[in-house]
């Protein structure tokens, strides 16, 4: 021990505890200031619209996970498979792109599904969003947000506006459908 209260270290040891503690300073900075291991923005958005249908009917509309091309102007197909033991669902939107995207939870009691991004989305990777119906003034309130970073090479901006733009035409028909 020295005079200071400190057990003598060799130089490796010192030097390899001060990594171990910079790598968890780090760590901890980045999950603080929404940096994603890719070196990527986190980003979430949350999108909703309130429709004058009762919940259990308007999630009898939604919950079905293929039936977003029934309602989402921005989706002409979906077809669904199951691939290692999860849904999976093919979007073909209407300017000819495709994404698939896989159910990540499903719960019918409480009017919600979430579901991650395999393939596709050209603005945005690590996606995982989560569509849900709550009761709300008489009606329905519909919920659709999500977590996400850009895609390389995405402006920040860029990734969060096409997010917003399809939860928003999604969301917007559906207030169409069920006038408040």
């Amino acid at each position: 021990m020295t005079r200071h209260g400190m057990h003598r270290r060799r130089a490796g040891q010192y030097v390899g505890e001060q990594l171990v503690r910079l790598a968890l300073l780090i760590a901890v900075a980045c999950s603080a200031t929404g940096w994603t291991t890719s070196g990527a923005i986190a980003l979430d958005t949350a999108r909703w619209v309130d429709v004058s249908g009762d919940p259990d009917a308007v999630w009898k509309e939604l919950g079905d996970f293929c039936a977003i091309e029934t309602w989402h102007p921005m989706v002409k197909a979906c077809s669904a498979v199951e691939v290692d033991g999860k849904l999976t669902r093919t979007l073909t939107l209407a300017d000819g792109a495709t994404q698939v995207e896989r159910l990540v939870d499903w719960n019918d009691r409480a009017r919600t599904y979430t579901y991650r991004l395999v393939e596709g989305g050209a603005s945005v990777v690590d996606l995982q969003a989560t569509l849900a119906v709550r009761r709300h003034d008489g009606g329905s309130r519909i919920v659709w947000s999500g977590s996400y970073a850009p895609a390389n090479g995405v402006a920040t901006g860029k990734a969060w506006g096409a997010v917003r733009a399809f939860y928003d035409a999604g969301l917007k028909a559906l207030a169409e459908r069920h006038k408040t």
